[in-house]
C-alpha cells in the first residue's frame, strides 16, 4: 500500500467495499508503521472517516516497548483496546510477518493480495496460507463478499 499512499491515490473499489464492511463491522488498523505515517496515508487516501485514529494501533508507538510483526504484541494490544477476544477479530494481512503476528495473538486471518504485484501473487498466496491465513482474497470487494451476508456486499 505504501506506493499508492505516497501518490495519494486510492485503489479501485476500495472506498465502496470498505464502506460496506464498516457499515456492518468495526474496522481497526494494526500496523508496524508509526501512527503519524498511518495518519498521513489515510488522510492522503481519504480514509480517515472509515479508519479513525482511535482505532489505529502501531507496533512502533502504541506499545510500552516498540516491536514489529511477527511479534503478536500489537494484535494482542489492539484486541484489548477494542474489548474483544482475539478470536472475535479478523486480521486482513498482505505480509507473511503480519499473518504470523495475528495468528500468534489468536486472531483468524484472511490474506489480501491487493497490494501484491500480479506476478508475485501466486507465490505470496501460498506463503500467506502456509503462515496461517484461512483463505486469501485479491480485492476489498472479494473480502466484503466473503464476510457480509448475501445481498449486502453487492
Amino acid at each position: 500500500p505504501r506506493r499508492e499512499h505516497r501518490r495519494g491515490r486510492q485503489r479501485p473499489g476500495l472506498p465502496a467495499a470498505l464502506e460496506e464492511l464498516a457499515g456492518r463491522l468495526t474496522l481497526a488498523v494494526v500496523s508496524s508503521s508509526a501512527l503519524a505515517r498511518l495518519a498521513a496515508c489515510f488522510t492522503a487516501t481519504g480514509l480517515d472517516a472509515l479508519l479513525p485514529s482511535e482505532r489505529r494501533y502501531s507496533a512502533e508507538d502504541s506499545l510500552p516497548v516498540p516491536t514489529s510483526k511477527p511479534d503478536p504484541a500489537v494484535y494482542a494490544h489492539a484486541c484489548v483496546q477494542l474489548g474483544i477476544a482475539p478470536e472475535q477479530g479478523l486480521a486482513v494481512e498482505d505480509a507473511v510477518a503480519g499473518v504470523r503476528s495475528a495468528v500468534a495473538a489468536g486472531c483468524p486471518v484472511v490474506g489480501n493480495l491487493l497490494f501484491v504485484l500480479p506476478e508475485e501473487r501466486e507465490e505470496r498466496a501460498a506463503a500467506l496460507l502456509a503462515a496461517g491465513a484461512l483463505t486469501v482474497v485479491s480485492s476489498w470487494q472479494e473480502l466484503a463478499e466473503l464476510l457480509l451476508p448475501v445481498g449486502v456486499a453487492r
